[in-house]
């Protein structure tokens, strides 16, 4: 076997590199991971590659392509090397889903609310989810945070943020998201 390389393949290697420094395809260096904000969603990715206003981030959860990124930043290393990897929530790279079986919690079928705001903790172990609606007088916005758990949901309560005629409080309400294996 030969350790060196012949002219023809020194050739076709200057071609190679000639050709692909006009591409518009940039993988990242090697890194612990990389943290991508695009939108308002915060993606945790092992690789990222830039197609020029897109960008494919390898997830967890399979691939996510964005072209909204606002920023880019390499994980730093843990400080001790003992220390078991933080664990990620089941909802790191499907917020579509998570919006979807939100579509149909109590808040938006029964009392007419949208989300205004959904945020993930950086470790996707927590969700903010911030209902709004549009009479903003008798119905004000109403919160929620989402805590994840080992069997692929997230759970939170709060209160009825406003009166209902007919009752003596306002009742606790539960939302529960639960994310397939």
């Amino acid at each position: 076997m030969k350790d060196s390389f012949g002219p023809t393949s020194l050739a076709v290697c200057a071609i190679a590199a000639a050709l692909c420094a006009g591409c518009a395809s940039v993988s990242l260096p090697p890194a612990d991971g990389y943290s991508v904000q695009a939108g308002n969603t915060e993606y945790y990715a092992r690789s990222v590659k830039i197609h020029g206003q897109w960008v494919e981030m390898e997830t967890e959860n399979g691939p996510v392509w964005a072209n909204s990124v606002v920023s880019i930043k390499p994980r730093a290393a843990s400080a001790s090397t003992s220390a078991a990897p933080p664990g990620r929530g089941a909802a790191q790279g499907r917020e579509q889903e998570l919006r979807r079986q939100l579509a149909e919690s109590i808040p938006m079928k029964q009392y007419g609310y949208t989300i205004r705001e959904l945020r993930f903790s950086p470790d996707y172990t927590k969700a903010l989810v911030v209902f709004t609606h549009a009479d903003t007088k008798a119905r004000p916005d109403w919160e929620f945070v989402l805590k994840a758990d080992e069997f692929g949901r997230y759970n939170g309560m709060n209160n009825q943020p406003f009166y209902t005629p007919g009752t003596a409080n306002t009742p606790a309400i539960y939302l529960t998201v639960t994310f397939p294996k």
